[in-house]
């Protein structure tokens, strides 16, 4: 087979370069079906099958809209935050978060295989207090032999991996859970997210 270079970017790079361009119309470059289930779940009322047109012009309104949210969004981000762990291999540290009562969930290239991660370390509630002391860490370590999951860097780079007990308890009954959700329109491109995270293996920041 012969290959061609146009000098032409591919599809994929066109739209990275035009959501690096203007990242506040962004979401003008994700196809219609993510665009159409955004809009109807931030409450649009739209006929069936409506013109991408009609969407756009329901989003425009939609993110013009004031952006203020209910005070309980900051409990239920502290919760949130209790399920992210710092993840400490043999080579390497990482962050990863239970997405169930036992699975923990992280990038391939942090735990890429299960004999490393038979031999790591997890912590999770490694952060700060007002003083700068880290009390609240709980420690406990993988058990890949129950479940590993795992897809390569250049594909979904992810992997899942099942967690020890913790007293005796499911790990996400003690530090709970964020359940992944795969309906479609959840995000857009150029929108802002709270990562939270162990930077570099520090305590937790967001």
């Amino acid at each position: 087979m012969t290959i061609v270079d146009t000098g032409r970017p591919r599809p994929d790079e066109e739209r990275l370069i035009a959501v690096r361009a203007d990242p506040a119309q962004a979401w003008r470059t994700e196809p219609y079906e993510r665009k159409l289930q955004y809009a109807l779940r931030h409450g649009a009322t739209l006929p069936p099958r409506a013109s991408e047109a009609k969407v756009d012009t329901a989003l425009e309104r939609i993110f013009t809209d004031p952006d203020f949210l209910h005070s309980r969004w900051l409990v239920d981000g502290a919760k949130r935050c209790d399920a992210v762990a710092r993840i400490v291999t043999p080579v390497e540290m990482g962050t990863g978060f239970l997405a169930s009562l036992w699975l923990l969930v992280t990038n391939n290239h942090v735990l890429p295989d299960a004999a490393t991660a038979a031999d790591t370390e997890v912590t999770f509630r490694f952060e700060e207090d007002a003083r700068g002391r880290t009390t609240r860490a709980v420690k406990v370590r993988l058990d890949p032999g129950r479940c590993f999951l795992t897809s390569p860097v250049d594909e979904l780079d992810y992997t899942a991996v099942a967690v020890d007990a913790v007293k005796g308890k499911p790990p996400g009954t003690v530090f709970g859970s964020i359940p992944m959700v795969g309906a479609t329109g959840k995000i857009l491109s150029g929108h802002p997210v709270n990562i939270v995270q162990h930077p570099g293996g520090r305590s937790r920041e967001i």
